[in-house]
């Protein structure tokens, strides 16, 4: 295979038309499809969000309908767009063109797969209807340095950091019990992560005590994927002591 790296004055924009003349060019290449992301475009579930959504993947569409001469197979050709937070939108436009164009329509709502209790239960058309979280962490507190500070032995190795910090729920004392940790921010929270460790923070009469297991809701679950090569699956999901019944292997 032969690979070319595109001049930084020649970079290809989505309405480009060299862009599959370029791939043809190349050995070993095939012009595939189209692929975009709308979230890049459109954020929240307002009205002027969800038409941005729209048009964003509209115009893929187009663009998909234009280049269909350059495709060797236009049947096997991909249109692909849908970040979690808009797959109804995506849904919509591509199942209108999937209905009078070829190819191959591809919603890929990856956060969808296991929701999460942060950025996407705010976003999510599904939220309130049955979606709910699939996958949450589990810490132990490490240190009490002081009242209402409790490090854990989760950091940005374990759980998602880009968007929010994970939810603090719940914690199980030594004796097997569980106490909720509130249900907001000023109940309890965690301030930071660094490389290993989550900072709690809880009202000072909370008795966080060290050896404390904390479960832990993720935000933007996108980016937990990637953080191990397996993934426990637990009987509970609300345990904060689980018990895990089979494992799922992650491909990156």
């Amino acid at each position: 295979m032969t690979w070319r790296q595109v001049p930084a004055d020649r970079m290809l924009r989505a309405d480009d038309k060299a862009l599959p003349a370029w791939a043809a060019g190349v050995d070993a290449t095939a012009f595939a499809g189209v692929a975009g992301y709308e979230g890049a475009v459109a954020h929240g579930r307002s009205g002027d969000a969800l038409h941005d959504a729209g048009a964003f993947v509209a115009d893929l569409v187009a663009l998909h309908e234009t280049l269909l001469p350059r495709y060797d197979d236009p049947a096997a050709a991909i249109v692909t767009a849908g970040g979690s937070a808009f797959p109804d939108v995506v849904a919509d436009v591509l199942a209108e063109a999937a209905a009078r164009l070829p190819g191959r329509f591809v919603i890929r709502s990856g956060a969808s797969l296991i929701h999460d209790e942060g950025y996407y239960r705010s976003e999510s058309p599904f939220d309130g209807a049955g979606l709910r979280p699939a996958a949450r962490a589990i810490a132990r507190v490490v240190s009490t340095p002081e009242p209402g500070l409790a490090p854990l032995d989760a950091g940005k190795r374990d759980v998602p950091y880009d968007l929010d910090q994970p939810v603090p729920l719940a914690r199980l004392d030594a004796d097997g019990t569980r106490h909720p940790l509130g249900t907001s921010t000023t109940d309890a929270r965690i301030d930071a992560v660094n490389d290993q460790h989550a900072f709690l923070r809880t009202d000072p009469a909370v008795p966080v005590a060290l050896g404390d297991r904390v479960l832990l809701g993720r935000s933007h679950p996108c980016t937990m994927f990637d953080k191990g090569r397996l993934l426990p699956v637990v009987a509970d999901l609300d345990d904060a002591d689980p018990l895990i019944v089979g494992l799922i292997e992650t491909r990156f």
